[in-house]
């Protein structure tokens, strides 16, 4: 009998570390979200600007990404936004980054891995960043 409740006991208890261990396979997240600024003529980029919260929910949702950042730039003595998103990579210490307008369209694309050359220098040099709007990065 005391056998039996043993036997029990330590099924119990294999199958409640089993259950832990599932839950430790979920990754988790780290996001950021900064809905204290303007830009592009509207208050809340991150919410009210269409294909901005529609790029930011599709990485929230997607799981399987290890970094996504999201960084705001003014042109310098102008009023022009551009929005750098990285496209995610699984690689470590690569990424791809395009640079937006306000209405989404890619205006530059640039990849981490190589350095940076006269193309991107001369898009950059009247560009100021003014903020990160957002990120995800896996823990």
């Amino acid at each position: 009998m005391k056998t039996k409740k043993l036997l029990l006991m330590m099924l119990f208890l294999f199958v409640i570390m089993g259950m832990e261990s599932c839950e430790d396979k979920e990754p988790k997240y780290e996001i950021y979200e900064n809905h204290e600024i303007s830009a592009c003529g509207v208050e809340d980029p991150l919410q009210n600007i269409e294909w901005l919260a529609n790029y930011c929910q599709y990485y929230i949702s997607k799981k399987d990404v290890l970094e996504v950042y999201i960084f705001l730039y003014k042109t310098i003595d102008k009023d022009e936004y551009v929005f750098a998103t990285s496209i995610p990579s699984q690689i470590e210490h690569y990424s791809s980054i395009s640079y937006r307008n306000c209405l989404g369209d890619i205006i530059f694309e640039w990849e981490t891995v190589n350095p940076p050359n006269p193309s991107f220098e001369d898009f950059m040099k009247d560009k100021e960043r003014v903020v990160e709007l957002f990120h995800i990065v896996k823990q």
